[in-house]
């Protein structure tokens, strides 16, 4: 699972560089240090390249990773969780999250069911058959992230893990 998370982090970093503050980044002045842009360049680069990898992957499947990885969620959490829990977990907006839902109930890998405390609220929970699916593509799934990261050492994943958490912090440090 700590590749997943590795995954995760690369892919949240890029959703937090949209295109206008990566524009703004690569203009500044010539005083920065090449090293800078160069590092930022390949973050971005190599992002891109593992959202179209993962792209490809899911489109198999007839799901993205966003629905796969609220798949995974619901698997951990059989009991159900809310779409709140859903979004905060998966750091995905509600209105986002809502058509997510709906396909994943069409394909009829999740339901939703009426939270009898407050009917305001929808639990979310794995159908069995969504349930068999999770089961199905998670080793395959596992086995193309395992060759992506096949020459990389535990210590330098863990590292990597730290540089990211750091660079999300700035990101939010500087409000871009």
């Amino acid at each position: 699972m700590l590749i997943i998370v590795i995954i995760i982090k690369i892919l949240v970093i890029i959703n937090l560089l949209n295109h206008k503050s990566m524009t703004r980044t690569l203009n500044k002045s010539h005083t920065e240090s090449p090293i800078n842009r160069q590092t930022i360049i390949s973050i971005v680069r190599t992002s891109s390249m593992l959202m179209k990898l993962a792209h490809r992957f899911f489109a198999q499947h007839e799901i993205n990773d966003s629905q796969f990885n609220i798949l995974l969620a619901l698997k951990s959490n059989q009991a159900g969780l809310s779409q709140t829990e859903l979004g905060k977990m998966l750091i995905v907006a509600k209105p986002n999250l809502v058509g997510m839902i709906d396909n994943l109930q069409k394909l009829g890998y999740v339901d939703r069911a009426t939270n009898l405390q407050d009917r305001r609220l929808n639990t979310i929970q794995i159908t069995l058959t969504g349930t068999q699916f999770v089961t199905r593509l998670e080793p395959l799934y596992e086995e193309n992230i395992a060759q992506l990261l096949k020459d990389i050492d535990d210590g330098q994943k863990q590292d990597l893990i730290e540089f990211m958490e750091q660079l999300r912090k700035n990101v939010i440090d500087i409000d871009l």
